[in-house]
């Protein structure tokens, strides 16, 4: 993003606060195809019809993401890697173990495992899928197809394994002088861990920074029983996805398993760190991020079943949701950021907010006011357009999946 940023016509000769602008803008860009990876996902497993077109919308159930995108760091980029690995994995439950698609997974694998290491629990959808294909239709891919999953791979695992070799660790120490900072002060046989203060934090953030992470660390946070319903309502449709979709069970059930194994490591890192020293740290629900359509397509399900006979109105209800949840959340963050600590934002302190915020812009407020225009403008067209949408959708339900869940991919199919 840096080498973009510096390609651009006088980046040499531009303002600090102007380069770091369009790096921002650079990274929302990121994170734009996310809609589009949730859909093709769920079409892949699902068919088309309201779930997939349920699934589009999820994205706005996680507020995080609003403040990731903003954020200069590799998470977006390891966020849509993710995504696509998952897509792709998801085509291959359905049928598609062709050469082709192998190589894209190998691809983004090799991309994904050079972005970040928090991606490496997530690329275990990919074997996982194979393997869940291979049972159903009792056979292996053919050699071509085993022959690119190995050199992915192999290409994937070269930057830890040099790790290992050069540094005897998978992810060697990068914090250098400021390790004590970011862990806090070594622990001492007179200060032994305090695990009711451990077990509580995590019951406590993990949840709101995995919905929430307005911040990165609180404040500011979502509501707690938002974040609550929220919880709930994931592990309820989980359960129920691998309730009663019948012929899938064993594909919902190991989706949902990956995310849900990062944000089990993530408490484990932080537990080993909680050992050695006394800050409890690492406690990320971002660090799941590149697994969330393993997270929340079930969501989806669970909408479209419970809508019954009107069932097409589930994107838009879903849609409903996620702008709650993603406008708390960017009014969480305006209040927080524009106004004086502990000032609550009202509507007679709205103006107050945007003229702080246009006093750090780095452009005239001529061009902040135009992208607010065009920002609400793609949002009034996009809540028209998903009505339409959702209009056109038949109305009865979807056909049913083959007890073995087999229902081939449009294309590429053992190619």
């Amino acid at each position: 993003m840096g080498a973009v940023a510096w390609a651009l016509p006088g980046a040499d000769r531009m303002a600090a606060d102007k380069l770091i602008f369009l790096l921002r803008l650079f990274n929302v860009l990121l994170l734009l195809p996310l809609p589009l990876l949730f859909h093709r996902a769920a079409r892949n497993l699902l068919g088309e019809g309201p779930v997939a077109m349920t699934a589009a919308f999820l994205p706005l159930l996680v507020a995080g993401l609003a403040r990731s995108a903003a954020t200069i760091n590799n998470d977006n980029l390891a966020f849509l890697l993710g995504a696509a690995v998952f897509a792709l994995s998801m085509r291959v439950l359905r049928g598609d173990t062709g050469v082709r698609t192998a190589a894209w997974i190998a691809v983004l694998c090799v991309a994904a495992s050079l972005t970040k290491s928090t991606v490496l629990m997530v690329l275990v959808v990919v074997p996982i899928a194979y393997g869940i294909r291979a049972l159903r239709a009792r056979r292996l891919p053919r050699w071509p197809t085993l022959a690119v999953l190995v050199a992915g791979a192999a290409g994937a695992a070269v930057w830890w394994v040099r790790n290992l070799v050069l540094f005897h660790a998978v992810q060697p120490n990068a914090w250098g002088s400021q390790f004590a900072r970011a862990q806090g002060s070594p622990r001492t046989p007179d200060n032994p861990p305090d695990w009711d203060r451990f077990w509580s934090t995590v019951r406590f953030a993990l949840p709101s920074r995995l919905w929430g992470a307005l911040g990165i660390l609180e404040p500011p946070r979502l509501p707690t029983p938002m974040v609550v319903t929220l919880t709930t309502v994931t592990v309820l449709a989980a359960l129920f996805a691998v309730a009663t979709q019948r012929g899938l069970r064993w594909e919902f059930a190991a989706l949902f398993a990956v995310p849900l194994a990062s944000l089990v490591m993530v408490v484990w890192q932080s537990y080993r760190h909680y050992l050695a020293y006394v800050a409890i740290a690492a406690i990320q629900g971002r660090y799941a991020y590149p697994a969330l359509i393993g997270l929340l397509l079930p969501i989806a399900v669970l909408v479209v079943a419970l809508l019954g006979r009107f069932r097409r109105w589930a994107p838009a209800l879903v849609a409903a949701a996620g702008l709650l949840v993603t406008g708390w959340g960017l009014y969480a963050s305006v209040e927080y950021t524009w106004l004086v600590r502990g000032r609550a934002l009202v509507p007679s302190d709205w103006g107050t907010a945007l003229r702080n915020l246009a006093g750090f812009f780095p452009w005239a407020p001529w061009v902040l006011g135009g992208i607010g225009v065009v920002t609400a403008a793609l949002a009034v067209a996009g809540v028209v357009a998903t009505v339409l949408s959702c209009r056109r959708l038949p109305p009865g339900p979807p056909p049913a999946a083959p007890a073995d869940g087999f229902r081939p991919v449009p294309a590429a199919v053992g190619a």
